[in-house]
């Protein structure tokens, strides 16, 4: 994979994210989210984009903090990009950021196999479940969630 570097996503850079996240999820819920919360102060946002000549986006990480928690909205890769350690890279940036947490919570569905393996691989555990969260299909939701020092 080529190298990528990992920055502060901004306006410009919403219809990119938007077109991984439609690639990546069965319901692209974050398009009018973002649209109308496209905020720093209540949305932390990061993007990786590749350093050759294209700078096209490779992935992004989106995420709300409230207090000392920080709860994961997506989290995505752009498909030619997969399990090339962009999620890993993005899900430590946003760690190493956000100074003074001390808990990371997110929503994953319960059928996402590959996504709640990747979690646990960063230490995430499962602490809840969300009955028939996901609207387009009733499907539950995993709530997980990771302790930082």
């Amino acid at each position: 994979m080529d190298a990528f570097i990992i920055r502060v996503t901004d306006p410009e850079d919403l219809e990119e994210l938007l077109q991984i996240e439609r690639l990546s999820f069965p319901t692209c819920w974050m398009e009018d989210f973002l649209k109308r919360e496209f905020d720093p102060s209540i949305i932390r946002a990061w993007c990786a984009r590749s350093v050759n000549e294209s700078r096209q986006m490779v992935g992004y990480l989106s995420a709300i903090r409230v207090f000392d928690e920080l709860h994961l909205l997506q989290l995505a890769a752009h498909p030619k990009y997969r399990r090339m350690g962009v999620g890993t890279k993005l899900l430590n940036h946003a760690l190493e950021k956000e100074q003074r947490l001390n808990h990371v919570l997110l929503e994953v569905r319960e059928t996402n196999k590959a996504a709640i393996a990747f979690y646990k691989k960063m230490g995430f555990y499962k602490v809840g479940r969300r009955r028939r969260y996901y609207a387009d299909t009733g499907e539950d939701a995993l709530v997980l969630a990771k302790e930082l020092e």
